[in-house]
Formats: C-alpha cells, sequence, structure tokens
C-alpha cells in the first residue's frame, strides 16, 4: 500500500511538471502570435506606404509634374518609399512639423536641404495638406 502511495505521489509530481511545461509553451506559442501579429502589420504598413507613394508619383507624372524633379530628386523619392515613411511624412506635416518632415527625408535619402524641401512640399500638394 504505502508503495502504491508513493508511486500516486510521483505520478502528481510529474502531471504537475507536466502542466508547468505546457503552461510554458502557452506561453511561447502566445508571445510568436504577437510577434507575427506585429511583423504581419508592419508589412501591411509598408504595402501601404509604398502603394501611396507609387500612386503620388504616377499621379504627378501622369500631370507632367515630375519632369521637374531631377533623376536624383525621384531616385531619392524612391528611398521614401522602400523605407516605408510616407505615413510618417504625412503625420508630421499633418501636426504643422515641415522641418522635421524635411529632417526625416534628409536622414531616409541623403539629399541636401533644397531637394529634401522639394520633395517634402510635393507630399503636401499630392495629399493636400496645407
Amino acid at each position: 500500500m504505502e508503495k502504491l502511495k508513493k508511486e500516486i505521489e510521483e505520478l502528481k509530481n510529474e502531471i504537475y511538471e507536466l502542466r508547468v511545461k505546457v503552461s510554458a509553451l502557452e506561453l511561447d506559442i502566445t508571445h510568436v502570435k504577437a510577434v507575427e501579429i506585429v511583423r504581419a502589420r508592419q508589412i501591411e504598413d509598408s504595402i501601404l506606404n509604398r502603394s501611396l507613394l507609387k500612386d503620388m508619383v504616377s499621379l504627378l507624372g501622369d500631370k507632367g509634374m515630375l519632369p521637374t524633379f531631377t533623376a536624383e530628386t525621384k531616385e531619392m523619392l524612391d528611398k521614401v518609399l522602400i523605407h516605408g515613411e510616407v505615413t510618417g511624412i504625412l503625420d508630421e506635416l499633418k501636426m504643422g512639423r515641415t522641418i522635421q518632415a524635411i529632417k526625416t527625408v534628409r536622414q531616409i535619402t541623403g539629399a541636401g536641404l533644397k531637394e529634401a524641401k522639394d520633395i517634402v512640399d510635393e507630399i503636401r500638394s499630392r495629399f493636400g495638406i496645407h
């Protein structure tokens, strides 16, 4: 009888340890799912930013407005697109922070002050931000 009680106690301990391990695995799975959700949202934001900028560049080209940009400035617009920063720049402009928007464009593109200002002005006019 004593032997049976000891075996039952050992089984209870094993069950407890397994429950602890299962709980840890559930937490790991929850963490992985959360990371996947964050990454998916980052990808969606990046796709949205690229789409917005492509639409803007297409619209400008259709209206004959892009030829005023140099090839270098067009390349810099592409860098903004690649880094997916259009919404960040739009947010800065909506808050009236033009200088910060210009700084952001300069950081992304390595553009000079005039080129960055031209890009920001074009983004502002295309998205109707005054």
